[in-house]
């Protein structure tokens, strides 16, 4: 009894520590509801939601920390049902977003930046005045 007693917390502990290892997954570009912790959890940049996706709207926050209290908002709103999509950009110097019934929100790309103009050509030279000697 107490030998299968042993071997049951054995197979128990082992099992507690399966998946406690360190994440290495990427930054998500997609996200729905929730608080996610910028640059961990999601890539900072610009993105756009479904819209809300219940009848009250949906509320989105930037914030300075995980506290939860009014002075880490850093940036916040409101969106109504029937306003359609939101914009929200998330910077890199913010420490965590909040989403709640805006759907899933999705990174815009970012467009590629214009080619520089090609230089102007080299004017052409001029030509010295020909005297017509060699002036030795």
């Amino acid at each position: 009894m107490f030998k299968k007693s042993l071997i049951a917390a054995a197979f128990l502990a082992g099992t507690a520590f399966i998946g406690t290892g360190v994440a290495s997954a990427d930054p998500a570009t997609s996200f729905g509801n929730g608080t996610w912790a910028v640059g961990t959890d999601i890539v900072p940049g610009t993105y756009v939601s479904d819209g809300a996706s219940d009848e009250y709207g949906c509320y989105w926050e930037r914030a300075s920390s995980f506290e939860g209290d009014f002075d880490s908002i850093i940036a916040n709103d409101f969106i109504s049902p029937d306003s359609g999509q939101a914009v929200v950009t998330i910077k890199a110097s913010d420490v965590a977003f909040n989403s709640e019934d805006c759907g899933t929100w999705t990174l815009k790309a970012v467009p590629a930046p214009a080619p520089k103009p090609a230089p102007a050509p080299a004017p052409a030279p001029v030509p010295l005045p020909w005297t017509g000697s060699a002036g030795f």
